[in-house]
């Protein structure tokens, strides 16, 4: 994992979304208020899963996506 480089033609991001080209912001502000919602009730479900150390993480990736959907959210309101 120390070896990769994202972003590499030979090694691709993992996630395809992050493979494509962006050429206007407005889409990385719709996929913070499209996408990020559907991340948050998995994170959500898993926070209150009974392994603690997988419980305890999830709730800094609530915060987290909270985040996301607010500067999309507030993103596209100035827009």
């Amino acid at each position: 994992m120390l070896a990769r480089h994202s972003g590499d033609a030979d090694k691709p991001r993992i996630l395809g979304t992050f493979n494509e080209p962006i050429n206007d912001w407005l889409v990385v502000l719709h996929v913070h208020v499209l996408h990020r919602p559907r991340r948050q009730v998995s994170a959500q479900s898993l926070a209150e899963s009974g392994l603690d150390p997988l419980a305890r993480t999830c709730r800094f990736m609530l915060t987290e996506e909270a985040h996301h959907m607010f500067v999309g959210e507030t993103g596209v309101g100035r827009v």
